[in-house]
């Protein structure tokens, strides 16, 4: 696992570390609230 952690950290820092800490913290309210929003429970699967 903790290899399989490390390939998460550096997918986020890749995709996300241009955001700054205060972007960051708004896009995870937002796709909370769309989640929510939308009753989903599960991560979806193909």
């Amino acid at each position: 696992m903790p290899r399989l952690a490390a390939l998460a950290d550096a997918n986020d820092a890749a995709a996300f570390g241009h955001l700054s800490p205060q972007d960051r913290d708004r896009l995870q309210s937002l796709l909370h609230d769309l989640i929510r929003h939308h009753g989903l429970h599960f991560p979806p699967t193909a």
